[in-house]
């Protein structure tokens, strides 16, 4: 169980080994970019993979942008939906973390029609 000469790029099912982990215990660890996220890593990663390597590949988790306004509804008078969006700026890599929701719904019923009329009193 050595990541002598073995260091991988992320997650990677090959980069595989047996023997101690860094955190203790005996079994199954690994020598990949991301083992220190899942906590597998072999007892020799810190010294056997650069840390050069292991900051290149560190996580990096999901960025996104500002919502949008809210979309108007599609029908006046009648129950429907409203929608705004956000978009993303920085796809994760390496593990990091994943995007949120880039859509949220919300019910909405505008109370006038296009001519100005009430109809609320319908709802």
């Amino acid at each position: 169980g050595s990541c002598q000469g073995r260091c991988c790029q992320g997650r990677d099912a090959a980069c595989v080994g047996e023997g101690w982990r860094e955190g203790g215990g005996y079994g199954t660890c690994y020598c990949d970019g991301d083992c220190r996220r899942t906590g597998d890593c072999c007892h020799d990663h810190g010294q056997a993979c650069p840390v050069m390597f292991q900051y290149c590949f560190a996580a990096v988790a999901c960025v996104v942008g500002e919502w949008s306004h809210w979309s108007g509804c599609a029908e006046q008078c009648h129950p429907g939906l409203r929608v705004r969006r956000r978009y993303v700026q920085q796809e994760p890599r390496n593990g990091g973390e994943p995007c949120p929701a880039l859509e949220e719904k919300a019910g909405c019923l505008e109370y006038l029609t296009y001519q100005g009329e009430d109809c609320g009193h319908e709802h």
